[in-house]
């Protein structure tokens, strides 16, 4: 079987068992921006069920200090006008060893 062919059929079991359609707004109002990373599965991570948080992936890693990097993204957003109320803003370095969380201060 193709992969394209498994995928369909990956896709159609999960059709047949989907508990949505969820609403537009996740549940928990959040957005987590994570970066593309196929090791880290952010609903898991976090503890968050299907539809309770928006998931944004962007490249990241463009240094080798994990957490700098957290920080400037952390203060581009800041920075934005996209989030009106930014004190809410916070970042996390994920550990692919440990799957852990460590939070990052600004």
């Amino acid at each position: 079987m193709s992969v394209v062919k498994e995928y369909l059929a990956n896709n159609r079991s999960f059709g047949a068992r989907f508990g949505g359609p969820f609403p537009v707004t996740p549940s928990h109002q959040v957005a987590a921006v994570a970066r593309m990373d196929a090791r880290l599965n952010v609903y898991d991570a976090l503890g968050l069920e299907e539809g309770a948080a928006h998931v944004i992936r962007n490249a990241g890693g463009v240094t080798s200090d994990a957490s700098a990097d957290a920080r400037r993204s952390m203060q581009r957003i800041s920075d934005g006008s996209f989030i009106p109320e930014n004190e809410f803003i916070n970042g996390f370095v994920f550990d692919v060893a440990t799957e852990l969380l460590t939070e990052v201060t600004r």
